[in-house]
């Protein structure tokens, strides 16, 4: 029989304290301005291959695709990619110590020269296929980049965290 003096068989849980999240590796901030940059390069490229002579026929995959076809396919993806890199960057420095010390200011500005050149790209490719039925997509994808740069650098002058 247990006497209320013995000690019971479950101890009580020992709260861990929290793991501070690291920052990305540096080649991820790295990677941001590379992929911005050649969202870019392929933006401009779209132009200087050639186009479909039937457009319907390779949507329905009675013809293969034509190259300016497949240089957008990748350029869309690029800039999807350099997008979710930059901000994953930003993201992920939300919890560190302000002012950032010299290595994260730097991958901060890597993140956003990707943002800024894979948008310069998106804005090629919209205009340069939608023409005007692009204004607001375009519009829509800047308000995001200014918000999210203007919020990283707010949250960056503040000098706490």
């Amino acid at each position: 029989m247990m006497m209320a003096r013995d000690e019971l068989p479950l101890k009580p849980v020992v709260d861990k304290p929290k793991k501070e999240p690291n920052p990305v590796p540096a080649w991820v901030a790295l990677a941001a301005p590379w992929l911005g940059l050649l969202t870019l390069i392929l933006s401009m490229v779209v132009f200087a291959v050639p186009g479909s002579r039937d457009p319907r026929a390779e949507f329905t995959h009675a013809r293969p695709w034509s190259p300016a076809d497949v240089v957008v396919t990748i350029a869309d993806y690029t800039s999807v990619l350099a997008v979710f890199v930059g901000l994953v960057v930003i993201w992920q420095m939300r919890t560190q110590p302000r002012p950032l010390s010299a290595p994260l200011a730097a991958q901060r500005m890597q993140a956003i020269v990707g943002l800024v050149l894979s948008f310069i790209g998106i804005a090629i490719i919209y205009v340069g296929i939608l023409r005007s039925k692009a204004i607001a997509a375009l519009a829509f994808a800047f308000a995001s980049i200014v918000v999210i740069c203007v919020v990283v650098a707010w949250r960056g002058s503040r000098g706490h965290s």
